[in-house]
């Protein structure tokens, strides 16, 4: 297996000063416009501007050649769908003096211990040790610097053969034990502060009752994430960013299944399609409860998700699951003790009103043909 891997020299590495939409910092790459190979890019496109370059007198020059990876970031899928695909790529070619260079936020530290425990499992998954790291937030002029393309992108933009069997190779390593026979696991968001699919802890102990494993990601390692996933012949999502855990994995003899939250935005579909013969995604939603940040735009991602149930069982049967004690009853109750919890929350969130949340919320409800008044009245920020 080979890749292209591009050596340049004297560049720049600046601290990131914005993400997303579009991001802002790391290498100055000579040859700007034409680098987009080493840029970072979306759907197959540049989705980044030029950093931020202070003058010369603080710019730090250190002697350290190495290779560049990406940000550290704060968010798990993030993180593994766009910053850490390089990472691999980089691990046989890495020798004593060399570094893996990451950059941060001109306010995040340096220090690995500092950064977000994802991030560091994601080192040991790949066996990198600490004094091969260098983490950049200050200016700083590398004496060589080393880039390989990003093997996969958002938006579902997947890696080639070569790639997936990279990480093929290296799961085999790594998780080197005989694998059970007959596991299902239910990959649950109940734990998360923000609930995002109503009725999730009646399905959670539904599924366990029905012999399925549940994983709550938070409160488990990474290598423990990726030995379950590796060891299943069943996994279903609630749809989120756990899914990109799988991207640390080569192929996968699981049957993947995803509970959707979101309407026509099937979740990693083309790139998960390149480990798994068996990739579906469920969408039996019946309707989405809007919610704001700030400057009044809608945060899709704290939305609450309504699921059909007619549906959500009908999704179920299909996976093979024995129906017989299913409750149409404790299932609503649990939506419906959810859709309050959460708007609960919603009103106690700072300039909820100001931004417009009120008006949000109440234009979703009345879409559900859901009266606004019985869930708000009474209800105090």
């Amino acid at each position: 297996m080979s890749f292209d891997i591009h050596e340049f020299r004297h560049i720049p590495v600046l601290p990131f000063t914005r993400w997303f939409n579009p991001h802002q910092g790391g290498p100055l790459w000579p040859n700007w416009d034409h680098a987009l190979e080493q840029r970072h890019c979306r759907d197959g496109k540049p989705n980044d501007i030029p950093p931020e370059v202070p003058s010369d007198e603080d710019l730090f020059a250190t002697g350290n050649s190495g290779f560049w990876c990406g940000p550290i970031h704060y968010h798990f899928g993030h993180q593994i769908l766009e910053f850490s695909t390089r990472i691999p790529v980089y691990v046989n070619h890495l020798q004593e003096n060399q570094k893996l260079i990451f950059g941060t936020h001109k306010n995040q530290s340096e220090f690995l211990v500092d950064q977000p425990i994802f991030f560091r499992q994601i080192l040991e998954w790949y066996e990198i040790p600490e004094r091969s790291v260098v983490i950049s937030a200050t200016p700083t002029i590398f004496k060589t610097l080393s880039c390989a393309k990003q093997q996969e992108q958002w938006l579902d933009v997947p890696g080639n053969e070569n790639y997936i069997e990279l990480l093929s190779k290296h799961a085999a390593k790594r998780l080197n034990h005989p694998r059970s026979k007959g596991l299902k696991a239910y990959v649950s968001r109940t734990c998360l502060q923000d609930k995002t699919m109503a009725g999730e802890g009646y399905l959670e102990e539904f599924l366990a009752a029905n012999g399925f494993t549940i994983i709550h990601p938070e409160k488990i390692s990474l290598i423990e994430q990726l030995s379950t996933y590796n060891d299943a012949d069943l996994l279903l999502f609630s749809e989120g960013s756990a899914v990109h855990c799988l991207q640390l994995l080569g192929k996968i003899k699981a049957r993947i299944a995803i509970l959707s939250r979101r309407k026509n935005r099937p979740i990693a579909e083309k790139i998960l399609s390149t480990r798994s013969q068996h990739v579906e995604h469920f969408d039996n939603i019946k309707g989405i409860l809007d919610t704001v940040w700030a400057d009044n735009k809608i945060a899709h991602w704290k939305a609450l998700t309504l699921l059909r149930q007619k549906g959500l069982k009908r999704t179920l049967r299909s996976l093979g699951v024995e129906m017989t004690h299913w409750s149409n009853d404790d299932f609503q109750n649990a939506v419906e003790n959810d859709i309050r919890s959460w708007i609960s929350t919603q009103l106690q969130r700072p300039n909820f009103e100001e931004n417009n949340g009120i008006k949000v919320l109440k234009r979703s409800l009345n879409a559900l043909n859901m009266r606004s008044s019985s869930y708000l009245n009474g209800m105090s920020k």
